[in-house]
């Protein structure tokens, strides 16, 4: 079956996501940040992440806590160095200020310092046991990962590539080289711009 694949980078919270959606379905999209939220949830034993009292956040994001959690999940040994890294990341943090989204991050560009590639091999694992003519990755941030979604789909034969940068590209903080590398750019408002 011949499959499109839609690039999607852009800004934080330029609505790349929800073009996904609107154009390949919820079901058909792909994030990179999938394989860095299922394992921090993996590891995490407790949802109590919401919580600004110290306590709370050290029993869940203390360093003796992952790697208890860890040990438990008997997970890879990439995680456990993942771990080492992002306690590099996030140990400096006052824990009360830290949002998920800051864990996210901390933990995802522990990866990448890992592998660069690491995040996208794991979401091209996803991508490539969807059944689907349609397929969306909605959130590339880098051009390795543009470049190594590229190489699979080329290996893949019958995997045809569109790049679109979502948002104004003149307020391109994170993806100046995305944004002039990419075939189209949407600067959309809401649904009725698709």
């Amino acid at each position: 079956m011949s499959k499109v694949l839609f690039i999607l980078s852009g800004n934080y919270g330029a609505g790349k996501t929800h073009f996904a959606h609107q154009l390949v379905g919820a079901s058909n999209t792909v994030s990179l940040a999938s394989p860095i939220r299922s394992d921090l949830f993996r590891l995490l034993l407790d949802t109590r992440i919401h919580s600004t009292d110290q306590a709370v956040k050290n029993e869940i994001f203390g360093e003796a806590a992952l790697k208890k959690a860890l040990a438990k999940c008997k997970v890879s040994k990439v995680s456990k160095v993942l771990l080492d890294k992002f306690y590099e990341d996030i140990s400096e943090r006052d824990l009360t200020q830290v949002t998920i989204r800051d864990i996210l991050i901390a933990w995802g560009s522990a990866g990448r310092r890992c592998n660069k590639n690491y995040w996208v091999k794991r979401a091209i694992k996803i991508l490539s046991e969807l059944n689907s003519s349609l397929l969306a990755i909605d959130d590339v941030r880098f051009m390795n990962e543009k470049e190594v979604l590229l190489k699979w789909a080329r290996k893949c034969g019958d995997v045809k590539v569109q790049h679109y940068f979502v948002g104004n590209p003149d307020d391109c903080y994170e993806n100046v080289d995305l944004s002039l590398d990419s075939d189209y750019t949407i600067n959309w408002r809401n649904d009725n711009d698709i």
